[in-house]
């Protein structure tokens, strides 16, 4: 059984170190800048996509390989929709999905 000094020097430390973990995470989230917005879909049931096809509110197409696309810093506060259809290897485009979403 640790002495009673020693105890005390344990307690002592776990509380600086509980102090200072606390100190950090208060600055680091103090300091992060809001998380980018993204938007993410489901992978067609059947086959497999080669890209993806993607339109805000009508405007030019974006492709990209992935199932997550971080939305555009160009869009404005307020109500969005967005189209997107995947394609395979051969250029067979799916039937569009569609959402609605709002940038706060």
């Amino acid at each position: 059984m640790p002495s009673r000094t020693r105890r005390r020097w344990i307690i002592g430390v776990v509380l600086t170190l509980t102090a200072i973990a606390a100190a950090v995470a208060v600055v680091v989230n103090a300091h992060t800048p809001r998380p980018p917005e993204f938007l993410c879909w489901d992978a067609p049931a059947t086959g497999s996509a080669a890209k993806y096809v993607v339109t805000y509110d009508g405007g030019a197409p974006v492709e990209t390989t992935r199932d997550c696309m971080r939305l555009p810093a160009t869009l404005q506060d307020g109500e969005h929709s967005a189209v997107i259809r995947a394609v395979d290897a051969y250029g067979q485009v799916s039937p569009p999905a569609s959402i609605k979403f709002v940038v706060p």
